[in-house]
């Protein structure tokens, strides 16, 4: 892609996102949203950290509240868009905010690289329309990930609610029936 910061931003659908890949002998920033943080620019970037952590469980989630989840797939290697500049086989990162499950973040891998060739060919010919075509599918799979998952929190919610609901009513039965107990033998 073009190397001006401005050609790089996309309006999405999702919130946050950042494709990471090889642009000569480095990585830089291919495409990102407009909303992409440093924190989630940095998590793609970083080599090191190969364990994508998928958020703690849903009933952590609930007690402690949302925190901010990034999540990082990588792709196979491929051949370098430019040889000339790098013969060397590349691998691209995406890395985006929202909730997945593991079966979520194994589908969006799965999608990612399916698409590796054409984001590779969006990168050579810096074709951005191209480049969206190519993320398309990836960013709907994170977004149904996090509307499901964030779905699930809520279904889990209304059964609490009414648990808690069915406990009480139970309780203020066994009360008042202690109470009429009481004073009615």
């Amino acid at each position: 892609m073009s190397r001006d910061p401005e050609s790089l931003a996309f309006n999405s659908l999702h919130d946050e996102f950042v494709l990471i890949g090889p642009v000569g002998k480095r990585d830089q920033v291919l495409a990102r949203s407009e909303a992409a943080g440093m924190d989630l620019i940095g998590y793609a970037m970083d080599k090191d950290d190969t364990e994508d952590e998928v958020g703690g469980s849903l009933l952590s989630f609930m007690l402690l509240g949302p925190r901010r989840q990034l999540h990082r797939v990588s792709s196979w290697p491929v051949s370098n868009s430019k040889p000339e500049e790098d013969e060397r086989k590349a691998s691209y990162r995406f890395a985006w905010v929202g909730y997945c499950s593991r079966s979520d973040l194994r589908s969006i891998e799965k999608s990612f690289n399916a698409n590796i060739y054409d984001i590779s060919e969006a990168v050579s010919a810096e074709d951005r329309s191209q480049m969206e075509l190519a993320l398309a599918p990836i960013l709907l799979r994170c977004s149904r990930a996090n509307d499901r998952v964030q779905r699930k929190r809520r279904l889990t919610y209304v059964f609490l609610a009414a648990y808690a609901a069915i406990g009480f009513v139970g309780l203020a039965g066994v009360a008042i029936q202690d109470y009429l107990q009481t004073f009615f033998p």
